[in-house]
């Protein structure tokens, strides 16, 4: 309930800023996830994990050839276990916390714009509220580090990046399609126990 309040007094305040720049389109209205056009973030994350670190391989025999893939790991005793371990803990972190909600979209989103903020709220967790003037938000995460979010407008599309400290990051950006009425999210996340990064694309269609 102390997190709701706050949000909502966040919102409040924001309604009476200064409008952000070169906002030109509005993501306002009830938005349903289409699940055909959007990628399977399972899916996404497994192919991410299946690449697995760089190691040596065959190195017994003396070939000494680089290889990748958690399924080429020859040296139990160094290389496996610590693969296992990194995959284990990396696919833990995305589904949790911040990346939870792009891991596990929510069938549904509400979107409430105004000239300076957006809202969106879904069924499983507490709203998320952007200011968009580029200001950096700063929230606590678990532990001694925090989560800086900013927003900004862009050629119509709108950013959001989430600085997750050592953890990773998340970027967001948000597109309308007019003719077809509907919303596209390009989503990138990092994390510092994954290889490189993960793609995800959602879909949303207009709602009633």
């Amino acid at each position: 309930m102390r997190h709701i309040l706050a949000g909502l007094g966040l919102f409040i305040l924001a309604a009476g800023a200064v409008p952000a720049a070169g906002q030109t389109v509005s993501l306002a209205g009830t938005w349903k996830l289409n699940v055909k056009e959007s990628d399977n973030p399972n899916e996404k994350l497994r192919a991410a994990l299946e690449k697995g670190p760089t190691v040596v391989d065959g190195m017994r025999e003396g070939r000494g050839r680089p290889s990748t893939g958690a399924g080429r790991l020859d040296r139990p005793e160094s290389g496996s276990s610590n693969a296992a371990a990194a995959s284990a803990g990396g696919a833990a972190a995305m589904r949790s916390g911040p990346f939870g909600r792009v891991m596990r979209p929510s069938p549904q989103i509400i979107v409430v714009q105004t000239d300076t903020s957006i809202v969106i709220s879904d069924d499983a967790s507490l709203p998320v509220i952007l200011f968009l003037d580029g200001r950096k938000v700063e929230e606590p995460l678990p532990g001694a580090e925090s989560m800086v979010t900013t927003a900004k407008w862009k050629d119509g599309k709108l950013t959001v990046e989430r600085k997750l400290g050592s953890t990773g990051s998340i970027r967001e950006v948000f597109t309308i399609d007019p003719a077809k009425h509907r919303l596209t999210v390009e989503a990138k996340l990092t994390n510092a126990q994954l290889q490189g990064s993960i793609d995800i694309r959602r879909v949303y269609d207009a709602g009633n």
